[in-house]
């Protein structure tokens, strides 16, 4: 059972907000947004859960070239609450 979507979302300070979650990937080897990671990374068949650097929850996932810059198969699923910016 996920948690409740009346939980809020705590900005990096710690402080309550309002961002909307995200579900993103990043290459653990270059750092790189991975752009259309579901297609690359889904179905997860083997993940490990890690921790990021903000402290919050995300799964390592192994996949041969999961990542379309470096060609590194070593990837992270996040999700996290991000200020939306508007352009």
């Amino acid at each position: 059972m996920g948690a409740p979507s009346s939980w809020p979302h705590r900005r990096s300070d710690g402080s309550p907000g309002d961002f909307p979650a995200v579900a993103f990937a990043v290459c653990l080897d270059c750092g790189v947004d991975i752009d259309g990671w579901r297609e690359r990374l889904l179905p997860v068949r083997n993940g490990t859960l890690a921790v990021t650097e903000r402290g919050e929850l995300a799964l390592d996932v192994e996949r041969e070239g999961a990542c379309p810059e470096c060609g590194s198969g070593s990837a992270e699923i996040r999700v996290e609450a991000r200020r939306q910016l508007c352009s």
